[in-house]
Parts: C-alpha cells; sequence; structure tokens
C-alpha cells in the first residue's frame, strides 16, 4: 500500500518523546504528549509501532486480539534501559526534528507514562502471537535498544523478520518502503 501514512485503517505507536505526525501519519496515538486510554479498542486492521511504542501495541493486542502488528525495532524489555539509550544517544543521536518538537513539560509526561508502560510484560504477549498476525522489522545498524536475542527466538517460531540494512534505531524512510511492501 503506497500511501498507508494516510490510512484511518492503520494505527502508528512511535516511541519514546515521538510523534506520529512527525512522521507523517494521520492515524496516530500521542502517548508521550497526553493522556491516552491504552485499553480502548483501537479498531483498525494493523498497528504500526516504533521502539517503546512496541509495548503498547502487544499490550492492546492481549486485550482485543484484533488486529495484526508490525513491529519496527521494538524495544520489549525494560531491563537496564537507561544505559541502552545513553549507548543509543552517543552512537545514532536523537534526531534534530524530534528535538525541536520537545518541552519540558513533553518530557516529564512522557517519563510519567514510561513508568507505566514498562510494567507490561510485552516478551509473554509476544509469545501468544501468530505469525501471520506479527512482522518484525529491524535496523541493522540499531545496536543498543532493539533486542535480537528475543526476535531471533520469535523468528525461530515462524515469525516474519526484516532487516533495514541502511537503518539504525531512528524512524526513516528505509522503514516505510519495507512496511509499503507488506501491507
Amino acid at each position: 500500500m503506497k500511501n498507508f501514512k494516510e490510512s484511518n485503517k492503520i494505527l502508528f505507536i512511535p516511541g519514546w518523546l515521538d510523534s506520529g505526525r512527525r512522521l507523517g501519519y494521520v492515524n496516530y496515538l500521542d502517548i508521550w504528549r497526553s493522556r491516552t486510554d491504552i485499553n480502548k479498542d483501537f479498531q483498525v486492521e494493523t498497528v504500526i509501532a516504533h521502539s517503546l511504542g512496541a509495548m503498547v501495541a502487544l499490550y492492546n493486542w492481549h486485550l482485543h486480539h484484533n488486529f495484526k502488528i508490525i513491529l519496527i525495532n521494538p524495544v520489549v524489555s525494560g531491563q537496564k534501559l537507561s544505559w541502552r539509550w545513553l549507548r543509543y544517544c552517543f552512537q545514532e543521536g536523537v534526531p534534530a526534528s524530534l528535538i525541536k518538537t520537545l518541552s519540558i513539560s513533553s518530557i516529564i509526561f512522557a517519563l510519567f507514562s514510561l513508568k507505566k508502560i514498562l510494567k507490561i510484560r510485552a516478551t509473554d504477549i509476544l509469545k501468544e502471537l501468530s505469525p501471520e498476525n506479527l512482522t518484525i522489522i529491524y535496523g541493522a545498524h540499531d545496536h543498543y535498544l532493539y533486542n535480537k536475542a528475543v526476535v531471533e527466538s520469535l523468528k525461530a517460531q515462524g515469525i516474519k523478520v526484516i532487516e533495514a540494512t541502511e537503518a539504525g534505531h531512528n524512524y526513516t524512510k528505509d522503514f516505510d518502503e519495507i512496511i509499503s511492501r507488506y501491507i
């Protein structure tokens, strides 16, 4: 699907501090900047989630079992997350376009949201998903936030895992090209 970002049948859940609007999505959850009920039925065909947004997508799927999921560089464990995030910042860096959208209040709000989201047992939920309902896309140069061991075990169970050879952790057009081929 060429214009998947404009479809109301697709919901995007961004990674920490990010926004679907910044990435061009029409239908997205602004979980890091405003109160969002992650328990409500999303009522979409597909949820695309990046980074920590993967935990929210998995949690909602666990409640409703009614959509397919595409996870991009999923962060599914809070283990040593602060250390991993710092290493990512020094290796890849936070996009300048994201930094420009941040404020002190949005960071504080996001920290409270993060504390709740990290309680989600995403790795347990991943085991419930069937191969036809889950696709994982990861950047070959994401060495700190993406959990390769978890995804390799899912790959062994028949889950479709796609490598974006030129990408790191940050959301890029490489991911858009892959998604448009698989939606």
